[in-house]
Parts: C-alpha cells; sequence; structure tokens
C-alpha cells in the first residue's frame, strides 16, 4: 500500500505539530502529572505538506502507563521495546507519522532535551523512518512552561528543530519551541497603529493577529466586507478565491468595487486583493480566480491557518467544511439571507458557524444541502442541461450591504477571540434583523457516524487516506427519500436492497457507471470502476457524495435500475427517465443486473441499438441494429442476456 511520496526538508523549512486542544490538554495534565516522575507518551499523525514545510496533524494519542514503561524516574523515563515495537508496526501497516513524547516535570523556564534525549533520537529516528519513509517522524518534550521538539530531516538525514507545537479548538495557541523559533517571536514590536487593540488584545494577541494566513473562500458581498476588516484588524496574509467578475448587480454590496470595475468585468479576487493594498500595502495575497473545486485552489487554502466560507453554494460550503475537518483548520461559515413572499420581507438575518476539530462539522449537523451542493459543483454545461431538465430555477435571491457587513463583523469579532480571547467562544451565532436580535445557539454535538468528521470520515487525515489518494474520498452509496431532498451516506453498497448484486455483477470493463435504484420506496446510486482483478470498487472522487452530475465528469451513463417503480414519480419526474436508461422490473424479486423479466427505456438511439445487440436473439438484432460497429459485433454469446419480454 502506498501512502504518498517521500518527505525531505532543506534547513530552510520547518515541522509544525498540530494537536486538537482537548487532545493537548489530555496529554499535558498526563505528561505533568507527578512533578517526581517523568512521563512518556507517543502520537500518530498524517501530514500536511505546504511551501513553507509540514504541519504534523494528531489523529491519536497513546498515553504510556506504567506497564508500558522499561524504565522511570525522575530524570529518566523509557518505553518498552514491546510497546514501541507496537506502535511502530501500527504506523508502518497504516502510513502513520510518529511523534515519541515525554517530559521533564522538574523543569521551570525554557525545556530542552537532554544529552540522553538526543542520543536516543539517533537511534530511534533512522530507524522508524526506513520502517515509514512518508512519514514527518518527531519529538517533544514538555516542561512546566515550555515545549521543545526535533523531528528527522531525511535530507540531510540529521535532527531539526520543530517550529512551534500549535493548539487549536474554540481557541488557537502557537506555542514556539526552545530549540524553534521561539527567540525570533520573542523580539515581535507592533506597529503603533495597533497600539488601541493592543490594549484591548495585549501584545501576544496582536501577533498571533499578524502572523495568521486566512483562507476565504467567496469574494462576493460577504468576503470583501469580511477582507476589509481583517485587514485593518492587521491580518497579513491572504489566500482569496473566487471565479466570478464584477457585474452591474453586485455594486450594491461589493466592498470596494465601482462601476469601472463592472464596465470591465474586474475579477472580484482583484477587488479584494486592492482594498487589502489599500490598508497594508505590504499584504501577502493570493488572489485566485478558480473554482474552490479545483485541486491548486485546495493546495492553497490548506496552507492558511483559518479559512472563512464566505458563498452561497452549498458545493463551496461542503468543501470549505472538508478542508477544514480533514487538516485541522478552524473554519467560520458565514451565510445572510432575505425571504421575501408577496413583497413583504418574512426574514431577514445571518449566522456564524465555527468549526473546530472535535467539534461538530456542518455536514454531520444538515448544515449543507447535499442536493444543491451536487449542483452548484457541475460544470456550467452540466448546470444547464439540469436546469433544461426542470431541476431548480437559476433565480438569484436578494442582498443588501448592510446585512453583509453585519455578519462580517460578527465573524471577526469571532475570529479575533479565538486568536486573543476576551469572552467565552460562540459556535452559533444566529442574527435577526426582524427582532434586532443576535443569539448564540447551542451547538449540537458530533454526529459518531458523520462521514467527514468522525473517526472513520477524513478527520485529520492530512494530504493522504485510507488509499494514499490526496483530497480523494471513496464516494458511498446516496440513499435518497423521494418524499424529500434529505440526504444520507453508505459505506458500503452492500448495506442497501440488492447492494450486492450492484457490487458484483455490474462490472463493465474501462467503464464507470453510474446505477440508480429504486427499491421499497427509496432510491440509491452506487458509483463503481473495475479495477485490473475485475472487482467492482467504490471510484475516488474529490467531490464526494454529489451523485448526480457524476456520470457525466466521468464520461459514463447512468442507469436507473427502477425495479417494480412502474409509473412513479420523483419530485415530479417520471421514474425511468432521469437517466440515460431506465430498466424496469416484472417479477417480484427481479432487479437489474439479472438481465431478464424486465422493460428496458431509453430516449437515446445509439444506446438502443447497444442494448438490442447485447440482449436480442441475432435474428431479431441484425434487424433493428443499423450502426455497422454494432452489428459486426452481434454474436449468439449475448443470447442469454436478452430482456425483451416477447423473446420467450
Amino acid at each position: 500500500m502506498r501512502f504518498g511520496k517521500k518527505l525531505y526538508l532543506d534547513g530552510e523549512t520547518g515541522v509544525e505539530i498540530v494537536f486538537a486542544d482537548r487532545q493537548y490538554e489530555t496529554l499535558r495534565t498526563h505528561l505533568l502529572c507527578d512533578p517526581e516522575k517523568e512521563q512518556h507518551a507517543f502520537a500518530l499523525g498524517r501530514v500536511n505538506r505546504n511551501h513553507s514545510g509540514v504541519r504534523l496533524l494528531v489523529n491519536e494519542v497513546l498515553l504510556d502507563e506504567e506497564a508500558d514503561l522499561l524504565e522511570q524516574k525522575q530524570a529518566l523515563v523509557e518505553a518498552h521495546p514491546v510497546r514501541v515495537l507496537e506502535v511502530a508496526d501500527r504506523c508502518e501497516a497504516e502510513g502513520l507519522s510518529l511523534v515519541a513524547i515525554h517530559s521533564h516535570p522538574f523543569c521551570r523556564g525554557s525545556v530542552r532535551k537532554s544529552g540522553l534525549d538526543v542520543h536516543s533520537e539517533s537511534e530511534i529516528f533512522p530507524w522508524i523512518a526506513q520502517r515509514v519513509p512518508t512519514g514527518c517522524h518527531a519529538s517533544l518534550v514538555f516542561g512546566q512552561d515550555s515545549v521543545d521538539g526535533h523531528y528527522w530531516n531525511a535530507g540531510s538525514q540529521s535532527r531539526s528543530a520543530v517550529q512551534a507545537v500549535r493548539v487549536v479548538g474554540e481557541h488557537v495557541r502557537v506555542l514556539p519551541t526552545t530549540s524553534g523559533n521561539g527567540r525570533r517571536q520573542a523580539g515581535y514590536r507592533p506597529d503603533e497603529r495597533f497600539d488601541r487593540q493592543v490594549q484591548a488584545f495585549g501584545q501576544a494577541g496582536q501577533s498571533l493577529i499578524e502572523t495568521t494566513r486566512v483562507g476565504i473562500i467567496g469574494a462576493g458581498g460577504l468576503g470583501t466586507a469580511l477582507t476589509q476588516q481583517l485587514a485593518h484588524l492587521g491580518v497579513r496574509s491572504f489566500v482569496v478565491v473566487d471565479d466570478d467578475r464584477v457585474e452591474l448587480s453586485n455594486l450594491n454590496r461589493l466592498v470596494g468595487a465601482s462601476r469601472g470595475d463592472a464596465e470591465k468585468r474586474t475579477p472580484k479576487v482583484s477587488v479584494v486583493e486592492r482594498t487589502i493594498r489599500q490598508v497594508e500595502p505590504a499584504a501577502v495575497v493570493q488572489a485566485l480566480i478558480a473554482s474552490v473545486a479545483e485541486r491548486p485552489t485546495q493546495e492553497a487554502l490548506k496552507h492558511c491557518d483559518v479559512l472563512f466560507g464566505c458563498s452561497d453554494s452549498d458545493g463551496a460550503r461542503l468543501i470549505g467544511n472538508e478542508l477544514a475537518v480533514r487538516y485541522m483548520i478552524p473554519y467560520f461559515d458565514l451565510g445572510a439571507g432575505i425571504m421575501h413572499e408577496d413583497g413583504v420581507l418574512r426574514a431577514v438575518g445571518g449566522q456564524v458557524w465555527q468549526v473546530v476539530p472535535g467539534g461538530f462539522c456542518l455536514q454531520c449537523t444538515g448544515a449543507i444541502d447535499i442536493a444543491k451542493a451536487r449542483v452548484d459543483l457541475m460544470t456550467e454545461v452540466e448546470k444547464r442541461r439540469h436546469l433544461g431538465r426542470g431541476y431548480g430555477t437559476g433565480e438569484t435571491a436578494p442582498n443588501v450591504i448592510f446585512l453583509n457587513t453585519l455578519v462580517a463583523s460578527l465573524a471577526v469579532q469571532e475570529f479575533s477571540n479565538m486568536l486573543a480571547p476576551f469572552k467565552a467562544p460562540s459556535k452559533m451565532l444566529v442574527y435577526d434583523a426582524l427582532k434586532g436580535t443576535v443569539e448564540t445557539v447551542r451547538p449540537p454535538n458530533p454526529d459518531p457516524e458523520c462521514p467527514v468528521c468522525s473517526a472513520r470520515g477524513i478527520r485529520a487525515r492530512g494530504d493522504e487516506d485510507e488509499v494514499g489518494q490526496e483530497y480523494q474520498r471513496a464516494v458511498p452509496v446516496m440513499v435518497v427519500s423521494p418524499e424529500s431532498d434529505a440526504a444520507t451516506s453508505v459505506d458500503d453498497p452492500t448495506d442497501c436492497n440488492d447492494g450486492d448484486a450492484l457490487g458484483d455483477r455490474c462490472n463493465v470493463s474501462d467503464l464507470s457507471i453510474v446505477v440508480v435504484s429504486h427499491n421499497e420506496s427509496c432510491w440509491f446510486a452506487a458509483l463503481g470502476r473495475t479495477s485490473s482483478s475485475g472487482k467492482s470498487r467504490p471510484l475516488t472522487h474529490p467531490q464526494s457524495c454529489l451523485l448526480a452530475g457524476i456520470a457525466e465528469s466521468v464520461g459514463a451513463h447512468a442507469i436507473e435500475d427502477c425495479a417494480q417503480a412502474l409509473a412513479a414519480t420523483i419530485n415530479g419526474r417520471g421514474v425511468g427517465t432521469l437517466g440515460d436508461i431506465g430498466v424496469f422490473s416484472l417479477g417480484p424479486r427481479k432487479h437489474l443486473p439479472c438481465g431478464e423479466g424486465g422493460v428496458f427505456v431509453t430516449a437515446d438511439a445509439a444506446l438502443f441499438q447497444r442494448a438490442v445487440g447485447a440482449g436480442q436473439h441475432p435474428d431479431r438484432a441484425a434487424l433493428q441494429v443499423t450502426d455497422p460497429r454494432l452489428a459486426a459485433s452481434i454474436s449468439e454469446a449475448f443470447w442469454p442476456y436478452r430482456m425483451h419480454p416477447l423473446e420467450r
């Protein structure tokens, strides 16, 4: 099993180790529980490679108890070789990075590795790097007031300093290591223009604001208002993503945009960059005229320290949510909207939701409309075809600048509180303009079965998932109730009715297929691709769980297994017309892979001829197949797979 490329770092890049706050507090409590004894632990994680080095994302912390230790006393602790081998075996099997951690509980001030620690690292680092060359292997030592650490630099075959430990959750802390950049950060002096902010947040808080790299998805009304405020706050590094351009209809709410921008069709991200530079000419701005669904865009966003979702697109929200969970990046999702009916405003407001490691995510709480996300992430051709088939309206929603600005201000408030705490965090803020209220809503508990943020999802998976594919997750089965647009995902097609047959019998060489099945008052779609062994396996796709439109995106045809749903409809559409092909069963237990006892329907003449050639008696096929290439392939071998009811 491949887990990725071998990791090389030069002397100018660095490593940062990222913990969720609850993980970190549990670890620190364990390490410093006894001032008379050193303690030991391991952390297992995956990597986020970026332009400035590597972030090692901690998936799991293993606390060593007395039985796991060979020796333990005030100035020495050593894990038992059996324990070390057990952990190393797991790292090798799963492609995990290893962090060996111990404490110097007697140390106050700047903690440092002892000579014995250095000698131990010189032995364990090359050994574990040889077993798992794709990982970033490190060590940490905790004192009462500080932390120090090293990682194995495969390029120079030597130890190098870990730059910092980042703790993310309701608040963000960046703890520079003694051997890393601690001394450089100690010399920070804020610009005098931030004097009043320093009075509020303190020098350390302002320093963290200025050194935080922010990613913003969406440069519309919310995004432009938010970015302007962040620039004034002192943020100096931005990644801004939007593939849209300024139009006259945008000028009522786009902060910094002019009529000239609308006439020139200026990219929205260019307006944002101009606004930032008017506040801070030296700011680092990466303005991407691109979709958030594109891989280079996600590459840029995964380097950020905090993400903001400022798009009204559920597709963009889905990807922002997944990036946040996968890379342990705090994510603020902003939304604003107006509902009107018969010329009367029925609802005006917005919300700011905060997704942090260890908490809920937008998908497990139902905050993402999968059906809408599916459409948002279609290509323009697919969207036009989708609207042409009668799905959706394509209409725009009303919007005003004061609503965007107020919601953006709430988000900047929570961002400031995350870096320089001054109050209890508000993970869910809801603004109601008609009532004139801003309420803090109690956040839901994470869904333990969520396909994104649960242990079985993509939480802290970094660049690599279980099959070593970057940014990709196996597309599960999607189960959708015909009475609503609600959707849930299922890992294995065999969990669904007739799923076993669909998974094992629908193998088509060199062709991906989408099968939509109507069975027992629900319908599901399974996306499969044959492997070299001929076995069906899930097809990975960066827009996981978005099933409509996937067939076109992979050059495949959608085949509906309509079961016995004769004359049934879904949202006004007749069953059998949703895909390119519809197949109905006539027997009580028949379905698509059986090939007999059913009716085949299609509006595509070419597909009809292919079906006739494959499923009819050769004499009948010869009469109806006019394509010479298909006619040449007609054979007696197709006889057992006939599906026309009159052939019997």
